[in-house]
Order: C-alpha cells, then sequence, then structure tokens
C-alpha cells in the first residue's frame, strides 16, 4: 500500500509569517502536541513547528545541551525555566513561525509504501512524517494512519 492512499491531507499548515500568538492557538485546538507544517505561497515545505522548537526559543539551555547535561540542571524542568523567564508581553507578535520552525526534518515521499514509513518512524522515533511530492507538501502520516490504512484495506473499517 502506498502513502499516497491513506496520508493525512486534511492538516492545518501555516507561513513563516505566522506569528508565535497565532501558533498558539493552533496549538490549543489539538489533544496531543502536533507539528506544524510551514510552507511557502506555493505549498513547497520549508519546516515544522513544534511545541519543544517554542519552548527551545526561550530557553537558556537549548534542548540538546539539555539532554547531555541533564544532572547540571538539578532537576530544573523546561517548563519550570519558562515560568521563571521574563518574557515581555510583544513575544506573541515578534516569533514569527520562521523563527521557531524546525528546518531539519525527516520526510517521506507520498510513493513510498507504508512500510517504510513505517520503518523510518521506528529508525528515528517519531510517531508522524511529513509526506511530499517533490518539495510539494501533501499531507501528514502518522502510525495511527498507517494501522487504519491496514484495517480498512482488511475490510475491518
Amino acid at each position: 500500500m502506498k502513502i499516497s492512499e491513506i496520508v493525512n491531507r486534511d492538516v492545518i499548515t501555516v507561513t513563516r509569517a505566522t506569528n508565535l500568538r497565532e501558533l498558539l492557538k493552533i496549538f490549543s485546538k489539538f489533544h496531543s502536541f502536533p507539528i506544524i507544517p510551514v510552507l511557502d505561497k506555493n505549498g513547497n515545505f520549508l519546516g515544522v513547528v513544534t511545541l519543544e522548537g517554542i519552548i527551545e526559543q526561550f530557553s537558556p539551555i537549548s534542548t540538546q545541551l539539555g539532554k547531555f547535561f541533564k544532572y547540571a540542571m538539578d532537576g530544573h524542568s523546561k517548563i519550570r525555566e519558562l515560568f521563571e523567564l521574563d518574557i515581555p508581553t510583544d513575544a506573541g507578535t515578534l516569533f514569527l513561525a520562521d523563527d521557531l520552525m524546525t528546518k531539519k526534518v525527516i520526510t517521506i515521499s507520498q510513493d513510498k509504501d507504508i512500510f517504510d514509513a513505517e520503518r523510518i518512524m521506528e529508525q528515528n522515533r517519531v510517531d508522524v512524517l511529513p509526506v511530499l511530492h517533490g518539495k510539494k507538501f501533501v499531507g501528514l502520516i502518522s502510525k495511527f494512519d498507517i494501522i487504519l490504512g491496514i484495517l480498512r484495506q482488511k475490510g475491518i473499517i
């Protein structure tokens, strides 16, 4: 089964100019922590905004360094650091998706097989992948989409 058969095309996307306040409104509509694809005006994929990426902008110690130096954090979490920071109220309009997005993102072509997607997700410890056709964003595929596709093919749903 090809990814193009089960890709979720109904995905909220943003542009580089979407500000932090708008991004947080989008995040608040989800029950989990999604990735929000960032596209240019032609629908080309540029990167993703994640909740971790937003927190990273305000953290004095980068997430990557924090993973290596957990003992140096002395029990402080990123959430606690964020709470203790003096963040100006205009940060909601000053920070844009372009500032917050992760550009190095593992993606997959819509022409690949679903088992390729599952393997890539397992190898990289991610639950969702942006699906592309060339540079164009097509949608997202998650482990749940793969399971639904298989069950649909077997006539269960």
